[in-house]
């Protein structure tokens, strides 16, 4: 009988969908809803249950125990692993590519592993200097269903929003200095977790009246506000950057998914996407930040075509055929 366990540093199913771990919301929680809906057994947790036959491990990010939670997850591992439980391994940031609190733990599950997934084929890219086992790529989901697109301006100066983890606050306050978008009168405004905000607050920058910018603490229900009152959407990234290159395009089919046209750096992941945003360092985007409207149509195409493939739904049953398909 099929019987997984996902281990992840929660253990109330009720609380997957509200973490503040994305891999959690946006991987975890989809795994185990189309587990649940599919009435196949499933426990969640940092300790394992004896009487799985598979264990998906989740993110074990980073805390101020992380040496005593590595050691305990892999040994955890490794005991599983004797009795021939099938261990799959989520790998969505690239720690083996860098040195982080993390990197020994994904050093040492991987001996472990008998299948790893991946959010994006550039990540399995990257995965494969270190791994030579099968490597599956599940995307992350999104949260939100999709928005009706943008037909007026909301006033006669237009909004950018831009949505982000602390990690990608620097890329904003990088593009804010060398594209000096804002010069024009342009508004914008930031949602972030608390760590973003104060980076974001703390930063200098050119040319700007603080006046046009608007900062608040990210949530589901706070995007959904700020792209009633926004007009376009901006993701700034660093393409020479290898720890972002791996990422998912889940920011930008959220950004499709709220309704709003979009200008985006051409990161691995997004290119399939491309004739549906404006790349932000390109001419077009003094053009969308002028007149977004003329670029709802690339939105509205785009919620056509991709968003539904993103949608818990649709993610969770990728993870339930990789399980069902490999035991």
């Amino acid at each position: 009988m099929l019987n997984n366990h996902l281990l992840i540093p929660i253990s109330n199913y009720f609380d997957l969908n509200k973490s503040h771990l994305a891999s959690i919301r946006l991987r975890a929680y989809p795994c185990a809803e189309a587990l649940r809906k599919s009435d196949y057994s499933f426990t969640i947790g940092e300790r394992v249950n004896i009487n799985a036959n598979a264990i998906i491990v989740g993110k074990i990010g980073t805390s101020a125990d992380i040496d005593s939670r590595s050691n305990k997850w892999l040994a955890q591992l490794a005991e599983a692993k004797s009795r021939g439980v099938s261990i799959y391994l989520d790998y969505t940031d690239h720690h083996l590519g860098f040195n982080t609190p993390m990197t020994f733990f994904y050093q040492s599950a991987l001996s472990l592993t008998d299948c790893c997934i991946v959010p994006s084929e550039f990540m399995a890219k990257l995965l494969r200097a270190h791994y030579h086992g099968p490597i599956i790529v599940i995307e992350d989901s999104i949260e939100i269903t999709s928005q009706s697109v943008k037909t007026k301006l909301v006033s006669s100066q237009s909004t950018a929003l831009w949505f982000g983890h602390a990690s990608n606050v620097k890329f904003l306050i990088d593009f804010i200095n060398s594209s000096e978008f804002l010069i024009s009168g342009c508004n914008l405004i930031v949602l972030s977790n608390e760590n973003g905000l104060n980076i974001f607050s703390q930063s200098s920058l050119k040319f700007i009246n603080r006046n046009q910018i608007r900062l608040g603490l990210w949530s589901v229900e706070s995007m959904l506000n700020a792209a009633r009152i926004a007009d376009f959407s901006i993701i700034p990234s660093d393409l020479f950057n290898t720890r972002k290159l791996g990422i998912s395009s889940n920011r930008l089919i959220t950004s499709f998914a709220l309704g709003l046209p979009t200008a985006a750096d051409h990161l691995p992941s997004y290119q399939e996407f491309s004739d549906s945003y404006v790349d932000i360092r390109g001419p077009l985007f003094s053009k969308m930040v002028d007149m977004p409207l003329n670029f709802s149509n690339l939105t509205t195409s785009a919620q056509s075509l991709y968003v539904d493939r993103f949608n818990p739904e649709s993610i969770g049953q990728k993870w339930l055929s990789l399980l069902l398909n490999r035991q």
